[in-house]
């Protein structure tokens, strides 16, 4: 009996002991607060646990997903993906960095004319790419809180295209702050002229007054019997509801008018330039005698609008 009571004692002890090194090692575990890392041991683990990470970002993020968007070599289901991940990021980094892509011309070849993002996956790639640029840039110049990035923008883009993007942003965005930006493209002599329409365009919904002589002298430098966009947007409703009938304006559109008539191609011109005239001068050229169907109503209308002019002028 005592053999057994000194066996079962020293049992005990046994037992004690490796019960205080399991606990042992568990409390070592629960205070090592080191990953495991992959290919790297624990002393250079913890060796390099001061070492700072570098910083990642947003920028990175959105340059990385625009190069995705706009790879022809990536799937439909990921460009989709990186556009519409594009949508949550910051409108500012966005469009910063989605500029120099929407300010390229559009892609060669036949146009297709966009149907929404999921018609649009039945189109070329070029153009599924084009518009996912479309569709970014329009997602984060929706309200004025851009209009910082899009005055800042305007400087930086080079092209016709772009400045065209950023101007229709700017459009939609505006701010008074606007105003002096997109005045200095409409005033700058070395913008394409593209550009420069564009601006007055922008310019006509607010305060086009000042510009009205910079739209007058860009409408006198196209041949007459040419179309005249300048002309257009002189004698559209909108600029008239701010200058009023203005006789210079008057003169040019019915110089322009005659060019036109005499053309042999010249007719269709000349009737739109009629029909714009309309409302420009409060009068109706249209025959109470005939109807859109007959041969002769065209050419009627301008009949009429230069009878008009050789009475008033």
């Amino acid at each position: 009996m005592k053999r057994i009571g000194t066996f079962v004692f020293l049992l005990c002890v046994i037992c004690c002991s490796a019960s205080k090194q399991q606990a042992g090692q568990r409390s070592t575990k629960d205070t090592d607060t080191t990953l495991p890392i992959a290919g790297v041991s624990k002393s250079s683990a913890n060796a390099s646990s001061d070492r700072v990470s570098p910083v990642r970002h947003d920028g990175d993020d959105v340059q990385q997903l625009i190069t995705v968007m706009t790879s022809p070599t990536e799937s439909w289901d990921t460009r989709v993906d990186a556009e519409r991940k594009l949508e949550t990021l910051s409108a500012h980094t966005v469009l910063e960095n989605l500029l120099p892509h929407v300010s390229k011309p559009m892609p060669e070849g036949l146009i297709y004319n966009s149907g929404g993002r999921e018609r649009d996956k039945f189109a070329s790639v070029p153009w599924q790419i084009h518009y996912a640029n479309g569709r970014v840039w329009w997602h984060h110049t929706s309200d004025k809180s851009v209009a910082p990035t899009l005055m800042n923008l305007i400087k930086k883009a080079k092209t016709r295209y772009g400045k065209d993007r950023v101007l229709s942003a700017m459009h939609r965005c505006w701010v008074p702050e606007m105003e002096k930006p997109v005045a200095e493209i409409l005033l700058d002599a070395a913008a394409d002229d593209a550009s420069r329409r564009r601006a007055a365009y922008v310019l006509s919904y607010r305060n086009i007054g000042p510009y009205l002589p910079t739209l007058l002298e860009r409408a006198r430098a196209v041949n007459p019997g040419q179309e005249n966009l300048w002309l257009q947007l002189l004698i559209s409703t909108r600029v008239k509801s701010k200058s009023g009938i203005l006789n210079s304006v008057t003169e040019l559109a019915f110089k322009h008018l005659e060019a036109q008539s005499k053309r042999d191609s010249g007719l269709v011109g000349a009737y739109g330039t009629a029909r714009r005239l309309e409302p420009y001068l409060d009068q109706k050229f249209v025959p109470t005698d005939s109807t859109p169907d007959d041969a002769s109503y065209h050419s009627t209308i301008v009949e009429n609008a230069l009878k008009w002019w050789q009475q008033n002028r």
